[in-house]
């Protein structure tokens, strides 16, 4: 068996988004109850010496969550019915309002909502004739994603790393409109 499942209090539940380490015996596991993780070293696969180290945890205590903030001059931006941002996991967002010809949106993420280099934020971007648009976010990283019935789905890897742990990540997707503002794009919430 390959699967992860987790108790609640009440049942077991099928973790279905959780990357799994390669079949092994005689591994070390412990659990480190300062970072309420399970941590796996090692093994044997019947070929060779494992020497990876895997870590798991957090699922059923997690204090992570997504909140939608800022003004949007167009899409909105929400998590996924049931996803939550969890390191080990695929959080999965939803971009909807868009324009009906659209096919493609533009996820940005930044790690500050409160500077761009040396420049504040909320930037208003009207000087880029965006009118009522703003960046609410550093852009530290982008990706297009495609988008079907005026909706776009964007899921992110979170690695099962506890240096992601209590980080804060900020997201914004935008999509081109040329009838939209001098700009041609709208920009959501973040």
């Amino acid at each position: 068996m390959r699967d992860t499942w987790e108790w609640d209090g009440a049942s077991w539940k099928l973790q279905t988004s959780v990357v799994v380490p390669s079949y092994r015996y005689e591994h070390a596991m412990v659990y480190d109850s300062a970072r309420r993780q399970l941590v796996m070293f090692g093994g044997e696969d019947g070929f060779a010496s494992l020497k990876d180290t895997w870590e798991y945890g957090l699922h059923a205590n997690a204090t992570a969550k997504f909140t939608p903030f800022g003004v949007t001059c167009g899409p909105t931006l929400s998590a996924a019915s049931g996803s939550r941002p969890v390191i080990g996991t695929i959080f999965t967002m939803v971009t909807s309002s868009l324009p009906s010809a659209t096919t493609t949106a533009l996820m940005s993420a930044g790690l500050s909502n409160k500077w761009i280099n040396s420049t504040p934020l909320p930037l208003k971007l009207d000087f880029m004739g965006m009118k009522g648009c703003l960046l609410h976010h550093s852009f530290d990283a982008s990706w297009t994603f495609p988008v079907t019935s005026r909706t776009g789905v964007f899921s992110v890897w979170i690695p099962s790393n506890s240096v992601y742990l209590g980080l804060k990540f900020y997201f914004q997707s935008a999509v081109g409109s040329v009838t939209s503002n001098g700009g041609a794009v709208l920009i959501g919430n973040t």
